[in-house]
């Protein structure tokens, strides 16, 4: 692997600091690209949160190198688009939650979500662009029936469009939460929304139940008097950890969603309880085993380790919960 990484940073200095035409590097960068963006979805299969903490920001900034010289490249995009999406939502906003717990005046972790989402914000709008769409669009057609679905099909409806899609609108949404005062940025929500029903109708199990917790998680974060339904909310969370059991994240977004705001003690009890004992089976499958047969990754793994790194925030702070 260290292997494969120094080659294709050789591979971009090489075409960086080349005499050759823009043709010939424009050719290599897309192929380049096109690998890069293949191999970004082995990261689902890092079970080691503190790898993609330390690793992926290195290779974000090749990708950026490969942008630089490719701006309308999509593979490039895309992979800009989920790694820092992705990096914002593993790391940042995780980290966030301590500062939040504790109520700092001053939210480094926090700052950085709002960095790292904008940016994948900014190369979706990109990325929209090069199908000859933009969110302003997008804003303007909610008023339509159908109007925002009658755009994004013109994309296509490939895992690629799809999954891209995914993570615009979780950038999106996840803009949105870190600044739920700036209500220039709160009426973009009905766009986030018709971008995820789009993907999550078409793909209703991608990542692993990730739509239900978008659903779940709007609905109890909104106010009753403008849609919110807590009720409803608990009952698709429920229904979520039902159907992807193997996805710990979604139970930890329960934790975090509703059974803590909600003051629910005896389910914050069970559920941690529950959580502690899948935990030790999850460190035990990073370690080598050979009678073991959970040492081989799955596409769930990334989001195990997200779940148990929140756990270990979330419990720090019980005492404030109840």
């Amino acid at each position: 692997m260290a292997e494969y990484k120094n080659s294709l940073t050789l591979l971009l200095l090489a075409l960086l600091l080349s005499s050759c035409g823009g043709l010939v590097n424009r050719i290599a960068v897309k192929s380049t690209g096109g690998i890069l963006s293949q191999a970004s979805e082995e990261v689902l299969q890092e079970g080691n949160w503190d790898i993609f903490y330390y690793g992926v920001p290195g290779n974000l900034k090749l990708m950026e190198g490969l942008y630089h010289i490719v701006p309308d490249d999509r593979k490039v995009l895309s992979s800009l688009i989920k790694g820092y999406a992705g990096y914002a939502f593993v790391v940042n906003e995780t980290l966030a939650l301590d500062e939040e717990y504790n109520e700092f005046d001053v939210r480094p972790n926090s700052q950085q979500a709002i960095i790292n989402y904008s940016k994948a914000v900014t190369y979706g709008e990109e990325f929209l662009n090069t199908y000859g769409l933009s969110y302003n669009k997008l804003l303007k057609s909610i008023s339509l029936k159908g109007g925002v679905t009658n755009l994004l099909r013109q994309m296509g409806t490939s895992k690629f469009e799809l999954e891209t899609l995914f993570f615009v609108a979780q950038a999106y949404g996840g803009l949105i939460l870190f600044n739920r005062d700036d209500m220039s940025l709160i009426s973009k929500r009905p766009m986030v929304k018709a971008i995820f029903d789009y993907v999550c109708e078409l793909r209703p199990n991608i990542n692993d139940g990730a739509c239900s917790v978008f659903y779940a998680a709007n609905l109890v974060l909104t106010p009753k008097m403008m849609g919110g339904d807590p009720v409803e909310g608990k009952k698709i969370f429920q229904d979520a950890m039902a159907k992807f059991p193997g996805n710990y994240f979604i139970r930890v977004a329960y934790l975090q969603f509703y059974i803590i705001p909600f003051e629910e003690e005896d389910l914050f009890e069970k559920n941690v309880a529950l959580l502690e004992a899948e935990e030790k089976k999850f460190k035990n499958s990073l370690k080598f085993n050979p009678s073991n047969e959970s040492n081989k990754r799955t596409s769930v793994k990334l989001f195990q380790s997200v779940a148990f790194k929140r756990l270990e925030i979330i419990k720090k702070h019980k005492g404030n919960f109840f």
